[in-house]
């Protein structure tokens, strides 16, 4: 199954989204300036199940 990352500001305007990967064992690192726009990150095949909230200070 695929996953992925993705970030949105409080809108729900997709700020930015990391590839989908889905072999089993594969790694991805992803770089990001946080700012404080950066509301929640989610996975967009499971945005429902697989969300959190960004707290920048």
């Amino acid at each position: 199954m695929q996953h992925n990352v993705a970030i949105e500001d409080e809108s729900g305007e997709e700020l930015l989204a990391s590839d989908f990967m889905s072999e089993e064992g594969t790694t991805q690192s992803v770089t990001v300036t946080a700012s404080a726009e950066m509301a929640e990150y989610y996975c967009q095949v499971h945005p429902e199940s697989m969300r959190g909230t960004i707290d920048v200070q």
